[in-house]
């Protein structure tokens, strides 16, 4: 299960004196110390609304936002938050905070999730953090209609500051949404729908765009909506996979003035560009690349999804030297899942 948590208004509701506090505890002291405090300090604050502006009101929450140390500030501020789950995975991007739990039962599994929503409930209260509940949601991965009948029949809900949270089947992470078969059929239809508009709007202009321009347009509107993950949801089946791929023919073919009678193959060898299914495997081959050699550009979670064997035995076989690349067994789906 994952519990995806809203925040309300999380970096205007950072307490000064318990960030100045965690900096101190970091290591941040003296001089350094000294300057953030009077970063921190005496800010002020009005409302101008027609010609009419409000008094100056001092504020003792909040980090700037628009600056650079403003995300900085805050992940100082929730960087301990793991330490008040016992029981649950937490991951944490900017002011997104997730659970994931598991269970061998769905009871074991919701007395898990409600402890873990307990435990992070009490680290929000001592850190002057409010959760909306009503934005606030779980999914449960892979479910079957055996598990939805027991937990409708049994009651079983998730408490969040004694507010239930709702279940949902799709939710977005990290601009990628998830559905609870894990399928990626709505993040599909999604980069579809996304590539059909710009395709559109390049139809309808493409006697005015200049040939030498249109490669570019393509690497800078529809490959990157493409790229983003397509390490995790490429895998999905070619049944979903192949309408993104006929989507990207459809604007390779405007934007190059062909017929849909052109060869499919010769319009990626014209901009030199990789198909989906290409771009996925180069993809994941990079990322093998990185976790076998490059382990800093990688982060924890994904750093050691892939390992090297060695089969060294004294037999003089043909592959008694080969090195073969596995993937690990433990929890390998969902590291790549949530790679953080």
């Amino acid at each position: 299960m994952a519990i995806f948590l809203d925040l309300s208004k999380a970096f205007d509701t950072v307490e000064h004196d318990i960030l100045l506090f965690k900096l101190h505890h970091y290591g941040i002291r003296g001089t350094a110390y000294n300057w953030l405090k009077s970063y921190l300090s005496n800010r002020q604050q009005y409302t101008i609304i027609g010609d009419s502006s409000s008094k100056v009101t001092s504020l003792s929450v909040g980090v700037p936002q628009g600056s650079i140390l403003g995300p900085l500030l805050f992940l100082i501020y929730v960087n301990d938050m793991h330490h008040a789950c016992s029981n649950s995975d937490l991951k944490l991007f900017a002011d997104d905070s997730n659970l994931f739990v598991t269970g061998r039962n769905m009871n074991e599994l919701f007395d898990a999730a409600n402890l873990a929503c307990s435990q992070v409930s009490y680290w929000f209260e001592c850190n002057r953090l409010t959760v909306n509940c009503s934005k606030s949601a779980y999914i449960l991965f892979f479910p079957n209609d055996d598990d939805d009948n027991f937990i409708k029949s049994n009651q079983l809900r998730i408490l969040l500051d004694n507010s239930e949270i709702s279940r949902v089947n799709v939710v977005k992470f990290l601009g990628i949404p998830l559905d609870d078969k894990l399928s990626f059929k709505s993040h599909i239809n999604s980069v579809i729908c996304k590539i059909n508009d710009l395709n559109g709007m390049l139809y309808r202009r493409r006697d005015y765009i200049p040939l030498n321009y249109r490669k570019s347009l393509y690497f800078a509107l529809v490959h990157p909506r493409i790229q983003y993950g397509i390490e995790i949801y490429g895998k999905t089946t070619l049944k979903l996979l192949q309408p993104l791929h006929i989507s990207c023919n459809r604007v390779l073919r405007t934007l190059q003035g062909q017929s849909r009678f052109y060869n499919v193959m010769q319009l990626y060898i014209n901009f030199n560009i990789l198909t989906v299914h290409q771009l996925y495997n180069y993809s994941v081959c990079k990322m093998i690349c990185k976790c076998m050699n490059y382990n800093g550009f990688m982060s924890n979670a994904t750093r050691n999804i892939f390992k090297s064997l060695q089969w060294n035995h004294s037999y003089h076989t043909r592959l008694s030297n080969t090195s073969y690349i596995f993937s690990s067994s433990n929890r390998v789906f969902l590291n790549r899942m949530f790679m953080i």
